[in-house]
């Protein structure tokens, strides 16, 4: 099991691999993506194939900002689960299903994997500051404005519609 690991690894190429370091503010995101969706993850599967391992989610769109409506898109993240192993990407983004997203796609693929997916709460979105640790604004009780500061990145979904638009 441990070689399919290594394969699985090693099939990341290193210009994808180098993209999920990267930074992008809200300009950057909304210049990238040629699709741009709110909605709610559905379900979660996962997939192997011969580029690698992936974890697919499925989104209910409540609201498409940019690119084609459609009631449910796919979207397609590095990593996986296969038996009792799970494959984690540094940088990739974590989908939980019962969760509001905001997401800026390019095809099936987050733009910038790097820059994680964005929670809803509270008529704002919400990203995790830090690739090392996953944190979620829904699983804490109070945030001062430091804390939210220190731990993440957030927009109005009033300036993410002007953004994009």
């Amino acid at each position: 099991m441990y070689p399919l690991l290594l394969t699985a690894l090693l099939t990341l190429s290193p210009a994808r691999a180098t993209t999920y370091a990267e930074e992008f503010d809200l300009d950057d995101l909304s210049t990238r993506a040629e699709r741009v969706v709110l909605g709610d993850v559905l379900t979660i599967r996962y997939e192997s194939d011969r580029a690698g391992f992936w974890t697919v989610a499925a989104i209910r769109v409540t609201e498409t900002l940019r690119g084609r409506p459609e009631p449910v898109v796919e979207v397609r993240v590095p990593g996986g689960r296969i038996d009792d192993m799970e494959l984690t990407v540094a940088g990739a983004p974590r989908l939980i299903e019962g969760y509001e997203v905001l997401l800026f796609l390019d095809g099936d693929h987050v733009v910038g994997l790097g820059q994680r997916a964005f929670v809803v709460m509270s008529d704002a979105a919400w990203r995790n500051a830090s690739d090392d640790v996953f944190t979620n604004p829904r699983m804490e009780q109070e945030l001062t404005e430091k804390d939210v500061g220190d731990k993440y990145t957030t927009y109005s979904l009033a300036d993410v519609r002007r953004a994009v638009r």
